[in-house]
């Protein structure tokens, strides 16, 4: 299978700052003209992922039982594997499972467990709403920026900790990457969690475990994310800068036109 049919793969798009964290691993994929492969996927990054990137299930029949054990996060939970579209949207998830496999393994875990928990035997069709704790997942799985500092979490104070190295901005949400390999608005931008360990794959994953969530983060927007990710630079202004930031959904997320 071919990636990147409705689209041109440019692997000069990893030079940009939005891409640091993932770069050395993209690079793996090659610089030909054509997309990566499925097989160029596993061989480049399932040996960091700890997981296997596979073509896409056949849809559900409508009206046919669901079965859980088929659903995208059953998938990876329970064998491993990743179904991957032909997009920028999965070549930029197979990126971010490379660079976070605990903490992606850990958020879609718990996604599956939420499903299961609301989901009877014999159902014919799946929730048609998330539930809050889905949603602020989901914010995190595609919007989602994570902060590595051992000061107070407080985003106002984030230009002069990255000046001083005093804090690393980590892109985490493979919607970020897509937008941005894509040249379209960071819109996406939804959630900012802050971890003091230097293992931020291991912190974030620990926070999943134990039902934490980061902090909504819709104020913020493109110009931001822009500047915030080129960590070296201490010019960094946010919008509307936040007094501090928290481990749980103050109101309920939403998350708009996106997919798994």
């Amino acid at each position: 299978m071919t990636l990147g049919a409705g689209g041109r793969f440019d692997p000069t798009v990893f030079a940009r700052p939005a891409f640091a964290g993932v770069r050395s691993l993209a690079l793996g994929l090659g610089d030909g003209p054509g997309w990566p492969s499925i097989v160029d996927l596993n061989g480049a990054l399932a040996g960091r992922a700890g997981v296997r990137f596979v073509a896409p299930l056949p849809r559900r029949r409508r009206g046919a039982p669901v079965d859980l054990s088929s659903v995208y996060d059953a998938c990876i939970v329970e064998r491993g594997e990743v179904p991957t579209r032909a997009c920028w949207h999965d070549l930029a998830n197979a990126l971010v499972w490379a660079r976070f496999p605990r903490a992606k393994r850990a958020l879609h875990a718990r996604q599956l467990r939420a499903i299961r928990a609301r989901v009877p035997a014999h159902a014919t069709s799946l929730p048609n709403a998330r539930t809050d704790e889905q949603d602020a997942l989901a914010m995190l799985d595609e919007g989602g920026l994570v902060v590595c500092s051992d000061a107070d979490a407080r985003l106002a104070r984030l230009p002069d900790l990255v000046a001083t190295g005093a804090a690393t901005v980590h892109v985490f949400g493979h919607a970020l990457l897509e937008h941005e390999a894509e040249g379209r608005p960071a819109d996406v931008l939804a959630a900012v969690a802050w971890v003091r360990e230097a293992d931020v794959d291991r912190a974030l994953a620990e926070r999943l475990d134990r039902g934490q969530f980061p902090m909504n983060r819709r104020d913020l927007g493109s110009a931001w994310l822009r500047e915030v990710c080129a960590t070296s630079k201490p010019a960094l202004r946010a919008r509307r800068p936040a007094s501090s930031l928290w481990d749980e959904w103050p109101t309920r997320p939403r998350l708009r036109g996106s997919r798994p």
